[in-house]
Parts: C-alpha cells; structure tokens; sequence
C-alpha cells in the first residue's frame, strides 16, 4: 500500500429513502446523497444537480414561524392570536412588543396578518385575513390614524393619515393590546 501525503478522499453514497408532499402530489423514491469519507470525519455534500433534501419547518406563509425553504410541516406552524383590547394597560395577552415591525403597501409577511387581525378586532374593519399588506389595509390603516390623530399624526405634525403602519401607528397599536412602549420617532420626539 502507497503513503500518501494527504487524506485518502473517497466519494461514496448514503442512500435513503423518502417520502414527500410537493405540489400537492406525494413523491417517494431513493435518495443518493454524496458522502465524503476521510480516515478521520465524514461529511455530507449537498448534492449540485438533483438530490431532494427533507427541511421540518412551517411551511404555511400565513404562520408567525413560516420557513420559505421547509418541505414538511409535521403540525409546527405557529398562528397569532387576535388582539383585542385588554382591561388595564398592563394587562397582555402575547409578549411585547406585540406588533414589532414596520410595514407598508406591497408588505408580506406574518406581521402584515397581526396587523389585519389587530384591525378587525379592535376597529371593526373586516380585511381578508392573509399576510398582504394591499390597499384595503392601507385604508383602515389611515382610519386608525385619524382617529387617533393626537397620538399618531400630531407628533409627526401630520394633518393627514399615511397608511404606514409606523412608529407612533405601531406604538399606539402595541398601548391599545396592552404593550404600552415608549418610542422616539425619527424626527427627535418622544412619545409615550
């Protein structure tokens, strides 16, 4: 047998089989994923063309947690609760922030869904409850804010609503459902 300077490489596959949902459909077969041996560890390398790889995660974009690059769900997806006014301001109902970031016309995401559920449950406005922030949500956004035109508008020294759901937007949201924050917006004021 020769000495050789550097580690012998040998490339071998671990097969496996698998069974997967995708598209509605149910895929099954075996999976060859390429495995690099040396005499000390082994690694797995992803494989460059082909190869399915099996992702847990939530995989429904309308969930708190939803993960884009998951391929099985196995009941983790984690959906928000409706937030509704409580009793006295330190009184909650989730965590604080509640709301935790900012959001606009064209926005997707989880947080978009808060802020529609937040809206019809506290406004009475009945949004479609999906994570897009479309134009009927920017509309009962600006309601929001001018009816809360002291607190939201007036530190901005606004006179018309915006429809972005922002910094004193989002502060007075987090008062309402209990979360009472102090913010300093960007033009230097605090509000509290």
């Amino acid at each position: 047998m020769k000495n050789f300077k550097t580690p012998l490489l040998a490339l071998i596959f671990s097969v496996s089989f698998f069974s997967t949902t995708y598209a509605g459909h149910v895929h099954t077969g075996l999976l060859y994923i390429p495995v690099s041996v040396t005499p000390s560890t082994p690694t797995v390398i992803p494989p460059t063309v082909g190869g399915v790889f099996k992702r847990e995660g939530c995989t429904d974009p309308l969930a708190l947690n939803y993960d884009k690059y998951a391929t099985d769900s196995i009941n983790s997806c984690q959906y928000p609760k409706a937030a509704v006014a409580t009793t006295s301001p330190t009184e909650t109902l989730s965590p604080c922030p509640f709301f935790v970031s900012y959001q606009k016309k064209g926005d997707v995401g989880p947080e978009v869904l808060k802020i529609k559920t937040f809206l019809n449950t506290n406004e009475k406005e009945s949004l479609a409850l999906t994570n897009i922030f479309d134009e009927a949500t920017r509309q009962a956004v600006k309601r929001f804010q001018s009816k809360h035109a002291a607190t939201v508008l007036s530190p901005w020294t606004l006179k018309l609503a915006t429809g972005w759901w922002y910094q004193s937007t989002r502060k007075k949201a987090n008062d309402i459902v209990g979360c009472v924050e102090r913010v300093r917006l960007d033009n230097g004021v605090l509000v509290e």
